[in-house]
């Protein structure tokens, strides 16, 4: 295999593989949100500062 056929192997399981986290992600996402909608909700009116950081907590929740 040449290095350009190498390279092109390389992208592309790279590509696929976020695609993949991608959707692991969006999955997870949707999952926590159908558990946890009157949480959301709840804070969601909370000032905007307390919102974004609940927001990285839940989104590292999600993730872990």
């Amino acid at each position: 295999m040449d290095d350009n056929a190498a390279a092109k192997k390389i992208y592309n399981a790279s590509v696929e593989g976020e695609r993949r986290i991608g959707q692991c992600l969006t999955d997870k996402a949707s999952e926590w949100f159908r558990n946890n909608k009157e949480e959301y909700f709840s804070f969601r009116t909370e000032s905007e500062h307390n919102w974004k950081l609940k927001f990285i907590d839940i989104t590292k929740e999600i993730i872990d």
